[in-house]
């Protein structure tokens, strides 16, 4: 069996989504031939979500996933895209059920989280979201004005109000806790769950500020995902994180706001 290695090329600053994504485009491009995927993020200790209180691995990757495993490979291709590009990058059509069918199964099959954050997940869906009409919202901030149009809360707003009383309540994933706060002030039914990790700059995420809380900072953003494929309905921008819970869950209906 011939091995694909991925790993970052040396850019520490990418969100983990955009690695994840990249990661979905190789396994959809190599799923019907003899190929191993594996992620390495051993980039000594450089790469963004790098917790030195993590003492099971060196490889950020195993942080949250448990496999593909990189320990005994000895024939390897080491790259950052292989041929696939960013299939699932910011031009992929969401509205493609057809193939977000079939990346909702590879993600089954091939991106397995690890047990403890999947019943974490688990948990907080049961206790906050279970047996109410959901509608989610990611609204992505921080540094997303370097590959769009950083959107306004009240771009935001205009389409919310038009929906939010057919839900009972209103997921909010983002990356700026003042959007936490904003939301609170104007709706009364909102959940969210990533507050404590959240950035209080306005234009840098929290992976890339130097903190010793790597590990949560990720986590988090995996919670947002993997919630936020659960709800009823989508609200978002341009974004890998709410990109990828449309390819986790194929029949999610959505809304991306122009930006």
């Amino acid at each position: 069996m011939k091995n694909i290695v991925l790993h970052s090329g040396g850019v520490q600053w990418r969100g983990l989504f955009s690695f994840v994504n990249q990661y979905l485009a190789v396994i959809r491009s190599l799923h019907l031939k003899n190929m191993e995927v594996v992620v390495d993020f051993d980039l000594n200790h450089e790469e963004g979500y790098y917790d030195s209180n993590i003492e099971f691995t060196n490889n950020v990757w195993h942080y949250y996933f448990t496999s593909p495993q990189h320990e005994g490979v000895t024939s390897t291709d080491r790259t950052v895209w292989y041929d696939t590009g960013n299939f699932y990058g910011y031009s992929f059509d969401y509205n493609n059920n057809e193939e977000r069918l079939l990346v909702e199964k590879l993600i089954s099959e091939k991106l397995i989280l690890r047990e403890e954050i999947t019943n974490e997940i688990d948990k907080l869906y049961d206790t906050t979201l279970k047996g109410f009409k959901v509608l989610g919202v990611h609204k992505r901030g921080t540094d997303i004005g370097m590959h769009h149009i950083k959107l306004s809360l009240d771009d935001y707003f205009s389409v919310i109000d038009t929906k939010v009383d057919s839900f009972d309540k209103i997921l909010l994933c983002t990356d700026e806790r003042s959007v936490v706060d904003a939301f609170k002030l104007r709706y009364d039914n909102v959940v969210n769950i990533s507050y404590d990790t959240l950035s209080d700059n306005p234009n840098l995420p929290n992976f890339m500020i130097v903190t010793n809380n790597g590990y949560n900072v990720g986590k988090d953003s995996i919670i947002d995902a993997y919630l936020l494929s659960k709800s009823d309905f989508l609200i978002k921008a341009n974004s890998n994180l709410s990109n990828f819970s449309l390819l986790l869950n194929a029949k999610l209906p959505h809304i991306r706001l122009k930006s």
